[in-house]
C-alpha cells in the first residue's frame, strides 16, 4: 500500500517499470490493475519457481532470474521505474545491488526502495524471515547518493500501533510459527490489523517507525 503510494508520485502515463525481487509478480500485477495505462513491465527474482508463477499470472510481462548483486540486470532497455521492496535486507552486497538498479534507470527514471528500519528493532522475527540487517537512515541515503541518485522522498512508517505489534507479537512468536498456515480467525484478524495500522501513517514524519521508504531519481 505505502510502495504503490510512492509510485504514485512518480509515475507518467506508458512508463516503464521493473520489480526487483518480484517474487510471483504480485506487485505487478497490482501495477497493471491500478494503472491502465502502464508501459512495459518487467521483474526480476533469484527464484526460478518464483519466476515460473509470476510468467504463468503474467505472460505480457517479461521476468528473468537474476541476482540484483551479482551484475547487471540482463534487460537491456533502461526503465523509467524501478522498484526493490523488501528485498535489500536480504542481499549480502546491497550497495552494489543499488548499483546495478541505478543502472537499470532512464535519465530522469526513479527507484524506490522499502526496508526494514534500524537496528534497534532487531528481533527474533528478523532471524525467522533470514533478515541480514535493518537499515539506518543515513545508511541507505548515503548509498543512493553514492550512486549518483538524488534523494526525493524518504521517511518511515509504523512507529505507534505497528510498532507495538511488531514489538508485543511478531518478536515473541517463534520462528516455525511464521511458515505455517493461518486458521480463519488468524487470517481474519490480520486483516482488521491491517485496516488499523492506517493510523500509523499520521506519524510518517517521525522518523522511528519500523519500515523505511526512499524515492531517489536518476539525474537528467
Amino acid at each position: 500500500r505505502l510502495l504503490l503510494a510512492a509510485f504514485s508520485r512518480v509515475y507518467r502515463p506508458r512508463a516503464s517499470v521493473l520489480d526487483v525481487g518480484c517474487g510471483n509478480g504480485t506487485l505487478l500485477r497490482e501495477i497493471r490493475r491500478r494503472f491502465r495505462d502502464v508501459g512495459r513491465l518487467a521483474g526480476s527474482d533469484v527464484s526460478e519457481t518464483a519466476v515460473s508463477l509470476a510468467r504463468s499470472a503474467m505472460p505480457d510481462a517479461r521476468f528473468f532470474v537474476s541476482d540484483v548483486q551479482a551484475g547487471p540486470l540482463p534487460e537491456k532497455e533502461p526503465f523509467d521505474i524501478v522498484t526493490c521492496c523488501d528485498v535489500l535486507e536480504h542481499v549480502r552486497d546491497w550497495v552494489a545491488a543499488i548499483g546495478h538498479m541505478a543502472e537499470a534507470l532512464k535519465p530522469g527514471g526513479a527507484l524506490i526502495v522499502s526496508v526494514p528500519h534500524s537496528m534497534r528493532h532487531w528481533g527474533l522475527h528478523d532471524e525467522a524471515v533470514h533478515h541480514l540487517r535493518r537499515f539506518e537512515k543515513a545508511q541507505l541515503c548515503d548509498a543512493l547518493t553514492a550512486k549518483g541518485l538524488t534523494l526525493e522522498r524518504v521517511f518511515t512508517w509504523g512507529s505507534v500501533l505497528y510498532n507495538l505489534y511488531y514489538k508485543h507479537l511478531l518478536n515473541r512468536v517463534k520462528p516455525e510459527t511464521t511458515w505455517k498456515k493461518k486458521s480463519g480467525l488468524v487470517r481474519q484478524s490480520q486483516k482488521a490489523l491491517y485496516r488499523l495500522f492506517f493510523v500509523d501513517d499520521l506519524f510518517v514524519g517521525v522518523g522511528v517507525g519500523r519500515m523505511l521508504f526512499a524515492v531517489a531519481r536518476k539525474p537528467l
